[in-house]
């Protein structure tokens, strides 16, 4: 893999991680008084470029965000009186409108309509949004021109509150789409047009998590009482989670092996954690051969390998993080630059 390709894949690598949960804690922006973040990144032989910005409001919400290597870079978010988000809309390079999403509120602040639109459509999208007497969504749906549904989305729920199922409708293109959940809220079954495909439920009706069929789980306690935690799942996934004595995930570590042989690593992730819960040391290992395998690789095929470590500011936001490769030698480097509310 040639060093532009791994840089590429090292991007998009760190997008992926970013996109898995919430960018920056919602309380350290409110309570730092956060204005604006931009991340800008530094490679050798290469100028300071920004990648990344979010902008805030003074109540902490997000109004703006920039991405570089979207195609709709700009992102603007508006909200009522009240905090709720009313608008966002996505913007080409040129500044105009791509797509849109703006969003109307009942007299319980529950969304009552939501109206999409996309550019190359040249349409407004009306979803209508229905609630029983126990404040549950029970149905989204569209009208076309005549009043007719086009497209529904029912909900129903167990006695805790928790979506028993969910039923998608579009008569239009003739699919029926049925999800089934158990009580702790673990999808066990999908059913499409008739079709259906099973999950592993690996959780009791108590939401207590079970071994699944052919699954080893031990724990140990070590001289330093980290808990241990080593799960196989049918010999092809393997984690490993050490815990400390205060009930703090330190570290996890994930194996998958390849679907002919189970010698043979097909990629593989571990995450590291600082005393906070915040992510400190990610690497990511993924083979060529299993790429292959699952289909995942075009043309060329060859490992890819990533080391990011992140560190943070005494207030707890990101400070920046750095990328190594496998011999340790540094790829590139993040850095956030933050400005605060006076």
């Amino acid at each position: 893999m040639t060093m532009k390709w791994k840089l590429l894949f090292l991007l998009f690598a760190v997008m992926a991680l970013n996109a898995n949960g919430q960018e920056f804690d919602q309380e350290l922006i409110a309570i730092n008084k956060v204005h604006s973040i931009h991340e800008f990144l530094y490679r050798p032989h290469e100028q300071k470029k920004l990648i990344r910005a979010h902008l805030f409001n003074e109540q902490a919400k997000l109004i703006e965000k920039y991405e570089s290597s979207y195609t709709t870079p700009t992102i603007k978010y508006s909200y009522d009186t009240l905090g709720h988000l009313i608008a966002e809309v996505h913007y080409n390079l040129d500044k105009s409108i791509n797509e849109s999403y703006k969003y109307s509120y009942d007299k319980l602040n529950r969304i009552s309509e939501k109206f999409t639109y996309f550019s190359w459509a040249k349409q407004v999208y009306k979803d209508n949004y229905v609630y029983d007497t126990n404040n549950h969504l029970i149905e989204i749906y569209q009208l076309n021109e005549k009043e007719q549904k086009v497209k529904s989305t029912t909900y129903s729920y167990y006695s805790n509150g928790t979506i028993k199922e969910e039923r998608f409708r579009n008569p239009e293109i003739e699919l029926e789409r049925i999800k089934k959940f158990d009580k702790c809220g673990n999808l066990y079954e999908q059913i499409e047009n008739g079709v259906n495909e099973v999950y592993d439920n690996l959780y009791s009706n108590s939401c207590k998590l079970v071994e699944p069929k052919g699954s080893k789980r031990i724990s140990i306690d070590t001289l330093s009482d980290l808990t241990i935690r080593k799960t196989a799942l049918f010999d092809k996934r393997k984690t490993i989670e050490i815990i400390s004595p205060s009930g703090v995930l330190q570290s996890y570590e994930e194996y998958n092996y390849s679907a002919t042989s189970i010698y043979t690593l097909s990629s593989s992730h571990q995450r590291f954690y600082n005393d906070k819960g915040q992510v400190i040391e990610v690497k990511d290992f993924y083979s060529g051969k299993g790429k292959l395998e699952c289909g995942l690789s075009s043309g060329a095929v060859a490992d890819s390998y990533f080391d990011i470590k992140y560190y943070y500011l005494p207030n707890g936001l990101k400070e920046s993080y750095q990328a190594f490769d496998t011999k340790g030698k540094l790829l590139e480097t993040v850095k956030y630059e933050v400005d605060y509310f006076k």
